[in-house]
């Protein structure tokens, strides 16, 4: 017997995916008008543990098992199957399939095909953008603290420095930087509360001064210069 192939991969997992059930539609397959009035709760059973199986959406071929998930012992079970699998085909891998719910299943695929895609297109979009905006903002602070004396300008940069090394949250530099400055035009002066360390920091990394180099004198020379300091002293000593 040739048994088709699953409609969708037997690994599909609901995850939570809430099972949608179209009363009209059910209403009209062969399994819910064969049935009569009291077994039609069990249809439903069957429906609801489909959707929890692995592939979601289908029952095993078992008759053992079939009648434990529609709650039913198996004497019964045997008497309800023709009437309550009536719609549903048997495929390759030896599980159950009903064409509704090949639907909800695929339309749940769709679904998650599309989120998937929208994250990946937003991500892709994050890594593009973000760096630009980034160097925009980083270009709208340096445009204003060239506006600034030297000194103040630095100050600035140290305190700003100086709070996100310390863990500071700070959304917009510019803004925050603009408020520092407000509060150090109102002080008087600058008022550092994180700068202090960072500008420590970078004067540690500045490098010395060069020195000019003096050629040593040569030794006969300086013993020679020497030698006239000293008479020149001698002079003076007996002079006075």
């Amino acid at each position: 017997m040739n048994l088709p192939n699953p409609p969708y991969p037997v690994d599909i997992n609901a995850k939570g995916w809430r099972l949608e059930v179209d009363y009209v539609a059910w209403e009209r397959t062969e399994s819910w008008i064969l049935l009569v009035e009291s077994e039609r709760p069990f249809l439903m059973m069957m429906l609801l543990q489909s959707w929890r199986q692995v592939p979601c959406g289908t029952l095993p071929e078992s008759d053992l098992l079939l009648s434990r998930l529609a709650g039913v012992d198996p004497g019964r079970w045997l008497d309800l199957k023709p009437r309550l699998l009536s719609g549903w085909f048997l495929a390759a891998n030896r599980r159950y399939y009903h064409p509704l719910l090949v639907e909800r299943v695929e339309y749940m695929l769709r679904v998650r095909g599309d989120a998937s895609a929208r994250q990946a297109r937003f991500r892709t979009r994050g890594a593009t953008t973000r760096p630009r905006n980034s160097t925009k903002k980083q270009q709208e602070v340096d445009d204003w603290l060239a506006t600034l004396p030297p000194d103040r300008a630095q100050a600035l940069r140290d305190e700003l420095a100086g709070a996100l090394a310390s863990g500071q949250v700070i959304f917009s530099q510019l803004a925050w930087l603009q408020e520092v400055d407000a509060r150090w035009n109102e002080a008087g002066r600058p008022v550092p509360r994180y700068g202090q360390s960072e500008c420590a920091r970078r004067l540690a990394h500045v490098r010395p001064p060069e020195l000019d180099i003096v050629e040593s004198v040569p030794r006969e020379e300086a013993r020679s210069m020497c030698g006239d300091l000293l008479t020149q002293l001698k002079e003076r000593r007996l002079k006075l």
